[in-house]
């Protein structure tokens, strides 16, 4: 009750055609495509296939490598904090030195102008007092040290996690386009629409079929 004129939609050389006039053929079933009834060679498409699918393992790997920078980035960024947190707990500690060194010059400079203590004592203690001021101002300088650190840790970061959102972007363009030539080299596999009877042949082995003819 049907019938179906077939045309190639690839340009490309005929390699095979395994049925004749007469012979019975099948549409395709739930899992299995139609019968073949003829098959072109478009080596291009090939070539292309196996530039898209290299493509594609490249765009993986570039997913892979951009995956391990973000993980390593992340280590950075616990790493600094915990720096700065460390830093910062210094800070109170240095500071807590220095309040306690400077109660006690100020105790022994009132001792050493009763004469109770010797100028030595107070000078050793005045020392003791700058060393702790000349400590929490070293503990300062690292805090700010560190947490330039920290931002530079976090913009690394944030710059590994948008690379490897375009390295994603990147591998679905590979994938895009290798099915696309994959969907191109099934147009060269001309089968049977349904079930029928070939009535007309109008290839042979080795013609060359224009796309549309």
């Amino acid at each position: 009750y049907e019938v179906a004129p077939l045309h190639a939609k690839a340009t490309g050389y005929v390699i095979k055609v395994p049925v004749d006039v007469g012979d019975v053929i099948r549409g395709p079933r739930e899992n299995e495509p139609g019968t073949l009834l003829c098959e072109l060679q478009v080596p291009e498409l090939k070539e292309e296939r196996a530039q898209k699918t290299a493509a594609v393992a490249q765009a993986n790997a570039e997913v892979l490598q951009s995956d391990a920078s973000v993980k390593v980035a992340e280590a950075a960024v616990r790493s600094a904090d915990a720096k700065v947190a460390e830093a910062k707990a210094a800070i109170e500690r240095e500071e807590s030195l220095y309040v306690r060194w400077q109660s006690e010059f100020e105790r022994v400079s009132l001792l050493a102008e009763s004469g109770a203590v010797t100028k030595k004592v107070a000078d050793e203690t005045r020392a003791q007092r700058d060393a702790a001021d000349a400590g929490r101002k070293e503990v300062a300088a690292r805090v700010v040290s560190v947490e330039a650190q920290q931002r530079e840790a976090v913009a690394d970061l944030e710059k590994a996690r948008a690379d490897a959102v375009a390295s994603r972007s990147r591998l679905a363009v590979a994938e895009a386009d290798e099915r696309r030539v994959a969907t191109m080299l099934d147009y060269t596999l001309i089968r049977a629409p349904f079930d029928g009877v070939m009535v007309e042949r109008n290839v042979h082995t080795g013609h060359l079929v224009q796309a549309g003819a």
